[in-house]
């Protein structure tokens, strides 16, 4: 995946850290839900749309805050939030792994990812 792409955003990195959560938190509360869809909400105007791995996160969010805000759920949610998830940790664990070898050819040189 292109470099452009490095590294995603605070408001990506929101999106997909309280998606995450979401996702496994076994129980969950009300307040919970609650504090999730504001902070969502909230992110979502500033994540990357176009961004290839955040794109596809948009539905399965889309879903959760229309699942906590109305009670309603076609169940669908989960299952493309776990799909666009993994496609995540593939790409940053691929990309990591650049940096790892890069790093073992010039070990004075660390770069550090965020």
């Amino acid at each position: 995946m292109a470099e452009k792409w490095d590294p995603v955003t605070a408001a990506d990195q929101t999106l997909i850290f309280t998606l995450m959560e979401i996702v496994f938190e076994i129980h969950k509360r009300p307040e919970q839900k609650k504090m999730w869809t504001a902070i969502l909400q909230d992110v979502l105007p500033h994540v990357s749309q176009d961004h290839p791995i955040i794109a596809p996160m948009l539905g399965p969010v889309h879903g959760y805050i229309r699942q906590f805000e109305t009670g309603d759920t076609n169940g669908r949610e989960y299952y493309d939030a776990i799909a666009v998830l993994a496609d995540f940790g593939r790409w940053r664990a691929a990309r990591s792994y650049e940096v790892f070898q890069a790093q073992k050819s010039q070990p004075e040189e660390k770069e550090t990812q965020t």
